[in-house]
């Protein structure tokens, strides 16, 4: 018994899912049309791409933070930096 309620429970997730992409499935379609886009594109501008939600990289590359960083500090030229600190 306590099995076909984990089935029961499963199935109406499942369909509830089902149910949930359809609604984004329309949405999309009709941004689309609305915007003249492509759906490939609406679905890559929501991250959504082939079906499976897609999330933006969340592991930050520190070279990347690190040059952000020394930009907003007001060091302009990389190079320049990268320069100063070999001669030390």
């Amino acid at each position: 018994m306590l099995m076909a309620d984990r089935r029961a429970k499963s199935r109406r997730f499942k369909v509830a899912l089902d149910s949930a992409w359809n609604q984004i499935d329309e949405a999309t379609k009709t941004i689309a049309s609305a915007h003249h886009k492509s759906i490939r594109r609406v679905q890559n501008e929501l991250y959504i791409g082939r079906g499976t939600l897609r999330s933006r990289r969340s592991k930050p590359n520190v070279w990347n933070a690190f040059c952000w960083k020394k930009n907003q500090d007001g060091e302009n030229c990389m190079f320049g930096f990268l320069v100063s600190l070999c001669m030390r």
